[in-house]
Formats: structure tokens, C-alpha cells, sequence
């Protein structure tokens, strides 16, 4: 996705308790995306995280482990 799809899907994503996305940035470059998922199917304490990082310049790098431990901090709050 562009920068602006991005965007687009995060706004559409706030309306929605359930969903939220982080997207990952190295300056002003776009690398990837963190989300989080709550399933009704899942527990109260339990949620999906899934991180993708599209640009391969940016693999191998700690962005990825660095989303993941900020989403897990803003699922726990």
C-alpha cells in the first residue's frame, strides 16, 4: 500500500474498537505496519499482533521488534 492507503486504513480502523494499526516509518519513509486484533472469540486478556515490514531496505533492522513491544504496551493500557 501507498503512504496514503496507509492512512486511509488507519482512519477507517479508529472508528473500529476491535482493530488498531500503527503505521511504521523511518523518517519519512514508510517500512510497514504493526496491528492489533481483539477476537470475540478470543479472551479478554488475549489479542492477534501481526507486523509487516514491506520495505526491504528496512528488514533485519529492530523495526519490527520495536512495533511489536509498543503495540503490546498500547494493547495492555
Amino acid at each position: 500500500m501507498s503512504l496514503e492507503e496507509e492512512y486511509e486504513n488507519q482512519e477507517s480502523w479508529l472508528k473500529d474498537p476491535l482493530k488498531h494499526t500503527f503505521i511504521i516509518k523511518n523518517d519519512t519513509e514508510l517500512v510497514g505496519d504493526v496491528n492489533l486484533f481483539f477476537h470475540q472469540y478470543l479472551d479478554d486478556v488475549e489479542a492477534e499482533i501481526n507486523v509487516m515490514i514491506g520495505n526491504k531496505n528496512a528488514r533485519r533492522k529492530g523495526f519490527a521488534e520495536e512495533a511489536i513491544k509498543i503495540m503490546m504496551s498500547f494493547g495492555l493500557s
